[in-house]
């Protein structure tokens, strides 16, 4: 049985999904009733709704489990200890393998989420606990919106290159690191194509949907005001992300597809195949 937590976000329900297309028994941990029908509605049945930081929850989901694919909760102040639990857990129950979904350049120590999986990946190298580590980039966002509206815009310079990932690809690796034997004790970098910038991602929509794109850097003190703040989680979360945006803005994120060419054996998914794939072409 394969433990899957945060499995109704947008990374977790893609990864459930070619997990159960690939016939592989899953266990889906969600936060919330609302996260339960979905995944009902899409055919999953074992799912447990608890809290990640609810240690009774969280030993009710790993009862016959072997296999772990944690995915945690993003710009939470309290990832750490949340990563830290899951690993304990697996300790005790004597889990064969532990795939942790961390992120592209976790030694990043001025970004909080990336330094937080850094550490949470310390711990579980030095639990003892089989694990596999993988590290994807930004993903590859649909382009429907950017030819629909005729703008792409991001809150960070549109001249830094930025590494990017089709999530399918992604989703592929989970399947291939809990259903083969040989991913024990590996880190993955996954990036799909070569560093592009926003400008060059742009001007490769515009010229497979045959209209122009335009380019626009969202003014960052226009993002921050508008994300919440009402509470400790969402301050920490906003204030994340600023951080986030202020790095790419004068670094981008960049790394090399060579790895996730050799675990697919094949070649990453490009922006431009990803595209044409998005748009039907």
């Amino acid at each position: 049985m394969i433990l899957i937590t945060s499995a109704s976000g947008h990374v977790g329900s893609a990864i459930l999904r070619s997990l159960v297309q690939a016939q592989l028994p899953v266990r889906a941990f969600v936060h919330s009733e609302q996260g339960k029908e979905q995944l009902s509605r899409a055919g999953v049945h074992d799912i447990v709704v608890g809290d990640l930081l609810d240690p009774a929850s969280l030993r009710a989901a790993f009862r016959d489990v072997n296999q772990v694919f944690h995915i945690g909760p993003p710009e939470h102040p309290r990832e750490l200890a949340i990563g830290q639990a899951m690993v304990d857990l697996a300790q005790e129950h004597e889990v064969s393998q532990f795939v942790y979904f961390s992120v592209l350049q976790p030694f990043i120590s001025s970004l909080r989420h990336h330094w937080n999986k850094l550490l949470t990946q310390e711990y579980l190298v030095d639990s003892g606990v089989p694990y596999t580590v993988l590290h994807p980039t930004m993903f590859m966002q649909s382009p429907q919106r950017a030819i629909q509206s005729g703008v792409m815009a991001a809150p960070y310079s549109p001249d830094q290159p930025m590494s990017v990932v089709d999530l399918d690809d992604v989703a592929e690796v989970a399947v291939k690191v809990l259903s083969e034997q040989n991913h024990l004790r590996a880190a993955y970098d996954l990036i799909g194509d070569e560093p592009l910038t926003l400008r060059q991602r742009a001007e490769i929509v515009s010229r497979v949907a045959g209209r122009s794109i335009e380019v626009q850097q969202i003014p960052l003190e226009t993002v921050t005001a508008q994300l919440p703040r009402s509470t400790l989680i969402e301050a920490y979360g906003s204030d994340s992300l600023g951080r986030m945006f202020t790095y790419y803005s004068r670094h981008g994120l960049t790394g090399s597809s060579n790895v996730l060419g050799w675990v697919l054996g094949r070649r990453p998914t490009s922006y431009e195949a990803f595209v044409r794939k998005s748009l039907g072409h």
